[in-house]
């Protein structure tokens, strides 16, 4: 599922704009069915539509933020998640499916439907802070064909491919992927990669 539209903070300076976004609407429609005391207002607008940011739009992620809701206010979530979102994201509803219960459960399915070459080449990918090109990621990666791979990883929906000028596609983790993604390069103990160069 592709990540949901986000009006920004910086840039839009309307609340009711913030609250228009699909992403907010989401986090508003689960927060209200696990507390159906919440509701969106002029004190919480800006935290909950930098959740929706902080979760990178995905769905299932402003899902398992809204379910904190029981626990937590929308302010409150934001200290929680600086340290560590996967870990935050770490409870759910027990009536979705096992795979959609965690943001890391959901992220070990889809690694795990993966090749091991495709495994590898998302964990060597996780080194790049931003996006980056396929020569970008031929430098540093070590299976045999980067093209493909990242083609693949597209298709998983493991990276997004942004349009960009020139010739050179433009490929990028989402935040929470990437995090996911470092920390199982770290399991990599036998694997040296390269860092790119800044």
């Amino acid at each position: 599922v592709p990540p949901l539209a986000i009006a920004d903070i910086e840039s839009v300076k309307g609340q009711q704009l913030w609250a228009q976004s699909p992403a907010v609407a989401l986090f508003v429609q689960r927060a209200q069915a696990v507390n159906p005391n919440f509701s969106l207002n002029n004190e919480n607008v800006e935290a909950v539509t930098e959740l929706c940011q902080r979760m990178d739009g995905l769905p299932l992620a402003i899902e398992l933020a809204a379910y904190q809701v029981k626990y937590f206010s929308p302010q409150a979530m934001l200290t929680c998640i600086s340290n560590n979102r996967l870990d935050f994201l770490s409870q759910g509803s027990k009536r979705m499916p096992p795979h959609q219960q965690t943001m890391r459960a959901m992220l070990d399915w889809s690694f795990d439907l993966l090749s091991p070459e495709l495994r590898m080449l998302f964990c060597q990918l996780s080194v790049f802070p931003g996006g980056f090109t396929i020569s970008e990621a031929q430098s540093i990666c070590t299976v045999e064909n980067v093209q493909q791979g990242l083609i693949a990883l597209v298709d998983q929906s493991m990276l997004e491919q942004h349009p960009c000028g020139g010739d050179n596609p433009h490929f990028q983790m989402l935040t929470i992927v990437r995090e996911y993604a470092l920390k199982r390069l770290e399991g990599l103990n036998d694997l040296t990669i390269p860092l790119p160069a800044s």
